[in-house]
């Protein structure tokens, strides 16, 4: 922050502003802005922490029905659990539960981000599907394709 003139330039981003008032209100001043890589809308941070809780639904490529899932990511690091109804492990468990993995918690817009989920066991699943999706604008929300090998489908997840 520069003073120019008894007033104070805030500058934010490729955003430049004249702010009338004292040091101090122009340090309290949040000024939205836009990311480099086309960003967020105004007012939306141009990044956020995947942690928290996400519910989704992902789709099977030969129309069967498709099934709810959520993900619950950790606040340190970029993993976490996802829970599912049962639709085709072993019928004694009413859900499968997995453990996630990611490069990076922090995403932005735009954004492509590869999360892996690794069945724990539970009614005899255990295999991993990886989740390459896109970060939407205003980053309440991943879509993209699911994998476990050659089979594919598509998911969309959204922030609880």
């Amino acid at each position: 922050m520069r003073a120019w003139r008894g007033q104070i330039l805030c500058l934010a981003g490729t955003v430049v502003l004249l702010c009338a008032g004292s040091p101090a209100y122009a340090q309290q001043a949040s000024i939205p802005t836009h990311s480099q890589q086309g960003g967020a809308p105004v007012g939306q941070p141009d990044h956020l922490s995947l942690a928290g809780a996400w519910a989704g639904r992902y789709f099977y490529p030969d129309g069967k029905k498709s099934v709810e899932f959520s993900f619950v990511f950790d606040a340190d690091a970029c993993r976490g659990r996802s829970e599912e109804p049962n639709t085709f492990g072993d019928k004694s468990a009413p859900k499968l539960f997995g453990n996630l993995a990611c490069d990076t918690l922090s995403v932005r817009p735009g954004e492509k981000i590869a999360i892996s989920k690794t069945y724990d066991g539970t009614g005899g699943v255990s295999h991993t599907v990886t989740y390459n999706g896109i970060i939407s604008a205003d980053l309440s929300e991943i879509a993209g394709e699911w994998s476990i090998g050659k089979t594919r489908g598509a998911f969309n997840i959204r922030r609880k």
